[in-house]
């Protein structure tokens, strides 16, 4: 009789064990599986922006409206091509201000092309605050 209550409760403490061994399991491939749909979506957001970035418009728009750029702007208005060669672009970008009181003003970037020849921003200069 004890014996068998012994074998019982190894047997009850066994599948208690297979279960919560199970359940780790579980939660691990699930942890493991949403960190690797994250890492591939964000690569693919990554790969997605340098393949638009080819347009030097897009470039501009994006680059300077991002959190990149030390002088950006709320919105680019009005660009206009100051300089380009294959590999070197200079852009003058008219826009609010991100800094309140959202002032109109003047940015120029100057973008250079990468490998994937998409357009990366280098350096910006705030020109002036227009009235």
């Amino acid at each position: 009789m004890e014996r068998q209550q012994k074998v019982r409760k190894n047997n009850i403490s066994r599948v208690a064990r297979l279960k919560k061994q199970k359940r780790k399991r579980r939660i691990s491939l699930l942890i493991c599986g949403v960190l690797v749909i994250g890492i591939g979506f964000f690569i693919g957001y990554k790969l997605y922006i340098k393949n638009k970035c080819k347009d030097l418009g897009y470039a501009v728009e994006h680059y300077l409206t991002s959190k990149k750029a030390d002088n950006g702007l709320l919105r680019v208005q009005n660009m206009t091509l100051v300089f380009s060669d294959d590999t070197t672009a200079i852009v003058k970008a008219y826009g609010l201000s991100k800094e309140e009181p959202h002032e109109k003003s003047a940015v120029e970037g100057m973008f250079r092309k990468d490998s994937l020849d998409s357009w990366d921003l280098e350096s910006t200069t705030l020109l002036n605050t227009l009235s």
